[in-house]
């Protein structure tokens, strides 16, 4: 709780399940990332816990959430709200000068968050240098913990990362009635999260791989040949130098190569939307030795247990290894963590489809003014 660690949030999220810090340790900075722990509140076996298994995850749709736990859990005791202190699972990562991750400690932590950020307020800073109201003392923590994050980053990408970038919307409601839809702005405080969150869901995948531990995998397969040939074509008809013949299989590092024929056009967001489309649907799987996936052996998620049952679950793992040892965690998962990531498959498939539907309902409200007019 002596820590200065802090949130970056949209402006009008509740459930509050990740946190951040940053220091110095010689020549090293140490990122922390900090995840509400929700496993402490929900336990195995209640009314509660069976629920959230029914459910399986939140579903944010425009204008309103429907959570995985009651609100008096999402965007109460376990949302890391500031000036109060929190149970959370606390992930300390050493990264070097070069942007290599050295090592990471991870325990069982009480914090208290100092500062609650938005989005907007820290693209502000980041993007424009401007300092919003009551960001002065954190101006120098924004700046090494971006400045950090991106040379891990960079290093992960000169390594075979693969980065797409996409493009989302925004509903704007007042009293209940849809005013208007505009791009969602993706900056440099949208990077800086997912990146962090990414790099937290590596270490715990090492942990669990390492103690050779059952756990929820997030997966794609392989992408679709075609759709990939049918991007390539594209970009040949507008004069991009690609693969001359058809290709059976495609590596990461082929998909980089013709990423970067086109990374300053202004075509970008279309092209990597087609690349998108041949990606495989993400799903989740009980990982066993053996099995490898998104190129970087294997992948979990747990950095939003208040929203995801994948996340409770690899969290309620993570804490039977340390309580209980690594045997009884192990005996205790193995079996049950494929029926798991079929629940959580599902949940998600339902979820997104009535996101999407809602979406393109409210669109086409908002569409109908428009009726008959022509647009170029």
């Amino acid at each position: 709780t002596d820590m200065t660690i802090f949130t970056i949030d949209g402006d009008d999220t509740k459930d509050i399940d990740d946190a951040i810090s940053i220091s110095k340790k010689g020549e090293n900075y140490i990122l922390g990332v900090h995840i509400a722990d929700v496993s402490y509140y929900v336990k195995e076996g209640t009314a509660l816990y069976k629920e959230a298994y029914s459910r399986g995850t939140s579903v944010y749709l425009v204008d309103r959430v429907v959570p995985m736990l009651p609100h008096k859990l999402s965007n109460g005791i376990c949302s890391l709200v500031p000036g109060e202190d929190r149970y959370a699972i606390s992930m300390s990562i050493k990264i070097d000068d070069s942007g290599k991750v050295l090592n990471y400690k991870i325990n069982e932590a009480v914090i208290n968050n100092r500062k609650r950020m938005t989005y907007t307020e820290v693209n502000k800073y980041l993007e424009e240098n401007t300092i919003p109201n009551g960001y002065e003392n954190y101006t120098e923590l924004l700046d090494n913990l971006y400045k950090t994050a991106m040379k891990v980053k960079r290093k992960m990408i000169n390594e075979g990362f693969l980065e797409f970038t996409s493009d989302e919307v925004k509903f704007f409601f007042e009293s209940s009635k849809l005013i208007d839809i505009r791009e969602r702005h993706q900056g440099k405080a949208e990077e800086l999260i997912e990146f962090l969150m990414l790099l937290h869901n590596m270490c715990m995948t090492d942990y669990f791989l390492k103690n050779k531990l059952p756990f929820i995998s997030r997966f794609h397969d392989s992408p679709n040949t075609d759709k990939l040939n049918t991007w390539m074509g594209l970009l040949k008809k507008k004069g991009y130098k690609v693969y001359s013949d058809k290709k059976k299989n495609f590596t990461t590092e082929d998909i980089k190569k013709i990423q970067k024929l086109y990374a300053d056009s202004k075509e970008k967001i279309i092209y990597d939307k087609m690349a998108i489309m041949s990606q495989a649907k993400a799903k989740y799987s009980a990982y066993d030795i053996g099995h490898y996936a998104l190129g970087m052996g294997a992948y979990s998620t747990s950095t939003s247990p208040i929203r995801r049952l994948s996340d409770t679950i690899n969290q309620r793992i993570f804490k039977d290894s340390l309580h209980y040892g690594v045997d009884y965690a192990r005996k205790k998962w193995s079996s049950i963590t494929p029926y798991i990531a079929k629940l959580a498959t599902d949940a998600e498939l339902r979820a997104v489809k009535a996101e999407h539907r809602l979406d393109d309902i409210r669109k086409a409200e908002f569409m109908k003014q428009y009726e008959k007019q022509d647009f170029e």
